[in-house]
């Protein structure tokens, strides 16, 4: 079930020709993009190593991140509006992200886990899946804001995409204003 579930969240994510941004506190639509970038695996070995190595260890996110919400709301714009989803920051990121400064500190990174819509509209009471953002040194991805994405499997534990991910920057560059972030609705933000 959580495999499949990824699945369906990396196929949605792929096949989106446009995406909503998801501004603080409210959702719009965006313009068409006119060209998605490519999924890249463009990073050098010792990069990709530290990269599995980094999804691996954050499945210690709830003890050692700052859960950012008070209760799981509904994305816009991941798995087409189709899923729920609750973002942990690390104490790298943690105040920035809360306050809404940007750009966030290099080291930032940001878990978002998925929890599945139940048929009452409502999310699911266990993680199908997490996604992964990460804030890396200047000029890793300046065009993108240097930011490194996975998308991991909650079975396996590993990255299943991962790096300069097209269908996250495809998306996140909608917020290019705002260090590639959409934040959280202050309806559900955490003190």
């Amino acid at each position: 079930m959580r495999t499949s579930f990824l699945a369906v969240v990396c196929v949605a994510l792929a096949t989106m020709v446009s995406c909503s941004a998801y501004h603080v506190a409210e959702t719009a639509p965006t313009e068409k993009l006119a060209r998605m970038p490519e999924s890249t695996a463009s990073m050098g070995e010792d990069m990709v190593a530290e990269a599995e190595a980094f999804a691996v260890t954050n499945l210690n996110y709830r003890t050692a991140y700052t859960k950012t919400v008070t209760r799981p709301y509904r994305s816009a714009s991941h798995a087409m509006g189709n899923v729920y989803v609750v973002p942990w920051v690390n104490d790298v990121g943690a105040e920035s992200y809360a306050n809404g400064e940007v750009p966030v500190p290099v080291g930032t990174v940001v878990v978002k886990e998925h929890f599945p819509v139940t048929e009452s509209g409502m999310a699911a009471e266990e993680v199908a899946a997490y996604l992964v953002m990460r804030k890396m040194d200047a000029g890793y991805d300046a065009e993108h804001g240097d930011w490194y994405y996975a998308m991991v499997d909650l079975a396996s534990h590993e990255a299943k995409a991962q790096g300069k991910v097209g269908m996250c920057i495809g998306c996140h560059i909608n917020a290019a204003d705002r260090d590639f972030l959409f934040g959280v609705p202050d309806s559900v933000r955490a003190n």
